[in-house]
């Protein structure tokens, strides 16, 4: 048996202001009473790139539109500071021996703010809902064949195969939990019912500019400090960095670190994080459309005859960290050792070329996207020039480029990936025959083998598992990444902000007023 418990305690000291703490305005706000005898924090502005398209909790999708749920639904589970699950609904779990049974013990006493009560009849009715609705982030919960409620506060889910990520899973809108009288119904997808902290005032939210949230008098879990929430919706950076210097929001994030600069020096604290890598994905590793890339030591040779120091320094402004891995420090399959895998070293990648049999080189279609610094293209072309190898630059048109990838229209691409994902995830999404960023299904039995050990693995081994389909990865060059791009976090002076790995936007329990 493997059981974990954790103490969200722990979890909410780190992260959130108690009612001890003496509450600081946000945004020019005055702190107020809040009814309880404990001092208020005002009004926490906070800002959004998108809108929500629907407040029904299966309709959430990952990334920026979480943080809206996250305001007024509780999920199962939630992530730490490191990336690692903790408790929140769910209060401890337990796999069965073969790894196809997870058992869920749940808190008890909470309602949703219709008045139902949360318990294992609400579980199984969320989770039977998501796996109905046209989800955006896809049959995550396929593998659940069965939620066997055992009483009002266990539930069982059962599974037709072992899935390494389910934990993980259901910190995200899979495991968001709605009120079972609601849905399905036309009113959630207007207005929330969820358990969380902080209730949708519908009557003072304009759809598509601002979005006002008022904390509950009671919730069941730890205080919150602000006792008003309001999200503004600004898709242009430079829009909500002004936003920021103006007062008119107190947290913002860039990725470009001029302007990251820009704001530290008009009083902004600023914070770097790391939710992606970018660089080279070898799609045809068997040489379909571009048989040198069969070869290894021709994928190795395309990954060292580039500078990814010098680029972080002119291109990155200094911002990054250099790696040669698909996993990010705070997963159990990161190896520290495997950052050094690929030195640059333009004068071993000719080498390696010429022992390929490519001493004369090749040429490689080399789509762009917009998305991405042109100036990276532009080096990297001119390091494969160097070692001889030429580029057929193309350019996706807007928001083409993850559907060309999927489609296999190259055999080799730069581009980025999430970081902030578990292990198994990552898997799924990018090494598994059928995954999304393995367009050309490429699989090895070694490969295939170490996967299948990683999904049987358990608690106690599953950093091994993990570690080893890593390290195979790097050393067949399946993947060519080069870094993992700085993401700034740029709050106002009275806001404090705790930075989530496995969060890309902060969740609402990151912030607090400024000791």
């Amino acid at each position: 048996m493997n059981r974990s418990r954790h103490l969200w305690g722990a979890v909410g000291a780190i992260a959130l202001v108690t009612a001890a703490l003496t509450a600081c305005g946000a945004g020019g706000d005055t702190p107020a009473d809040n009814g309880g005898g404990q001092e208020d924090a005002g009004t926490l502005h906070l800002y959004n790139f998108v809108e929500p398209t629907t407040w029904d909790p299966a309709g959430t999708a990952e990334g920026p539109f979480l943080p809206y749920a996250l305001a007024v639904y509780d999920s199962l589970l939630v992530l730490d500071t490191e990336g690692q699950v903790a408790p929140k609904l769910a209060t401890s779990w337990e796999y069965n021996e073969d790894l196809t049974a997870l058992t869920l013990e749940l808190v008890e006493g909470v309602e949703f703010s219709d008045g139902a009560p949360f318990d294992g009849e609400a579980v199984k009715a969320n989770i039977e809902h998501f796996q109905e609705y046209a989800t955006p982030i896809g049959p995550v919960l396929e593998g659940v064949e069965n939620v066997t409620v055992t009483d009002a506060n266990t539930v069982v889910l059962e599974l037709s195969a072992p899935n390494p990520g389910l934990l993980t899973i259901l910190t995200t809108a899979a495991g968001l939990m709605g009120s079972p009288q609601a849905l399905g119904t036309d009113d959630i997808a207007q207005e929330p019912v969820g358990t969380g902290p902080y209730l949708l005032d519908t009557g003072r939210s304009v759809p598509g500019s601002q979005y006002t949230f008022t904390r509950k008098d009671e919730y069941w879990d730890q205080h919150y400090p602000y006792s008003e929430v309001t999200y503004a919706v600004f898709p242009d950076e430079t829009a909500r960095l002004n936003a920021l210097k103006s007062g008119q929001i107190d947290y913002a994030h860039t990725s470009t670190a001029s302007a990251a600069r820009d704001a530290e020096g008009s009083g902004m604290t600023i914070q770097e994080s790391a939710a992606t890598w970018e660089g080279l994905f070898f799609f045809d590793r068997d040489g379909v459309m571009l048989e040198p890339l069969k070869d290894k030591r021709v994928r190795e040779a395309l990954r060292m005859a580039i500078d990814v120091d010098a680029m972080i320094k002119t291109i990155r402004g200094g911002f990054g960290e250099p790696t040669t891995q698909i996993f990010a420090p705070h997963q159990d399959a990161y190896v520290p050792e495997l950052d050094d895998a690929y030195p640059y070293d333009p004068e071993r990648a000719r080498e390696l070329l010429e022992e390929a049999g490519y001493g004369d080189g090749f040429t490689i279609p080399f789509p762009r996207t917009g998305s991405i610094l042109p100036e990276i293209y532009t080096a990297i072309t001119q390091y494969w020039g160097e070692i001889g190898i030429t580029t057929e630059d193309k350019q996706w048109a807007p928001g083409e480029a993850s559907r060309s990838i999927q489609a296999g229209d190259y055999s080799l691409v730069y581009f980025s990936n999430l970081q902030n994902l578990d292990a198994w995830a990552v898997v799924q999404l990018s090494v598994a025959p059928d995954a999304q960023y393995n367009p050309f299904h490429s699989e090895t039995p070694e490969l295939t083998a170490l996967i299948d050990t990683l999904q049987t693995s358990t608690e106690e081994t599953r950093a091994a598992a993990a570690q080893a389909v890593n390290t195979y990865l790097v050393d067949e060059s399946w993947y060519g990444p080069m870094y993992r791009p700085a993401l700034f976090y740029l709050t106002a002076p009275t806001v404090d902000l705790t930075v989530y790995a496995g969060y890309v936007q902060p969740p609402i329990w990151a912030f607090q007023p400024a000791s």
